[in-house]
């Protein structure tokens, strides 16, 4: 699975505008697992963690199913995040960040041990973006003062 098929600004179950057959799983209104097709690959899709509100940073994990290895239903929801999380397990996946509903930010594709350690590896990734904007920002701040500092210098000279 490449990063590509992952686009920010979309919403999480439907990443890109390839994305097409949405077969969610769990959390009908707000969807938090399941699968579409893009590309002419089947896609699983999944929140980790609890979803309760779209608008709150959730991170989600996608990979490349073998369409006859999903099965036609699950026993209890126990058992089908249980599944979920074995396919990411060692697996070529690819996890993004959403914040108020749509992906935000997209981590390269790498294959994790575990559905927990992408999504770690993930947040670790948003936040060393965020300190780079931040630090950006604090640089382009002092460089303003410095700027209007040698203006008025120049100025009252």
């Amino acid at each position: 699975m490449t990063d590509a098929k992952i686009y920010i600004g979309r919403k999480p179950w439907l990443p890109c505008p390839e994305a097409s057959n949405l077969d969610v799983w769990h959390g009908y209104e707000l969807p938090s697992a399941g699968t579409f097709e893009a590309d002419g690959d089947l896609v699983l899709f999944a929140a980790v963690g609890e979803v309760h509100d779209e608008s709150a940073p959730i991170a989600w994990g996608y990979t490349v199913l073998d369409p006859d290895s999903v099965p036609n239903s699950f026993p209890s929801v126990d058992a089908m995040s249980a599944w979920i999380r074995e396919r990411f397990s060692d697996s070529r996946s690819v996890f993004a960040y959403s914040r108020r509903g749509v992906i935000a930010f997209v981590a390269d594709d790498n294959a994790w041990r575990d559905f927990y350690a992408g999504a770690a590896d993930l947040f670790d990734q948003v936040i060393k973006d965020l300190e780079s904007k931040l630090t950006s920002q604090r640089l382009l701040s002092s460089r303003e003062a410095e700027l209007r500092a040698l203006e008025t210098e120049l100025i009252d000279a």
